[in-house]
């Protein structure tokens, strides 16, 4: 491929969260994932929630491990790469709060305070409501 689609769209997903939250009513980002719909809001990668430090105290824990991941490929990345070479890191994840997951299969909704969402996994992105 010519573009990043990992960082396309990393891109596209924190945009469309933003509008989502600027907007009034229950509108939400929603990723298209095989046989599922998976709405939540798209954590910022410089949200606190996701910045590794000793006094962290993440209300989830999926944040504290990410920011350590995070923290990890960062300081590994700086140590071996270019300051180029940094940008042309790919994100793996988008880090989810507030989600529901809706198989089109059975219809069964769940609920999860957090979730980590595999970028390359995306087949489509849009806004709207499960409800």
């Amino acid at each position: 491929m010519i573009y990043k689609d990992n960082d396309y769209t990393h891109h596209m997903a924190h945009l469309t969260s933003s509008m989502c939250k600027k907007q009034l009513g229950n509108n939400k980002p929603l990723f298209f994932v095989g046989e599922t719909i998976i709405s939540g809001f798209v954590v910022p990668d410089d949200d606190p929630k996701l910045v590794a430090d000793k006094d962290s105290d993440n209300s989830n824990p999926l944040f504290d491990i990410a920011a350590a991941s995070i923290n990890i490929r960062t300081k590994d990345a700086k140590e071996e790469l270019s300051v180029e070479e940094i940008f042309t890191i790919e994100p793996t994840y988008l880090y989810l709060e507030d989600v529901t997951i809706k198989s089109l299969a059975s219809g069964n909704k769940t609920s999860l305070a957090a979730f980590a969402l595999r970028i390359s996994s995306i087949d489509g992105l849009s806004a709207g409501s499960l409800d």
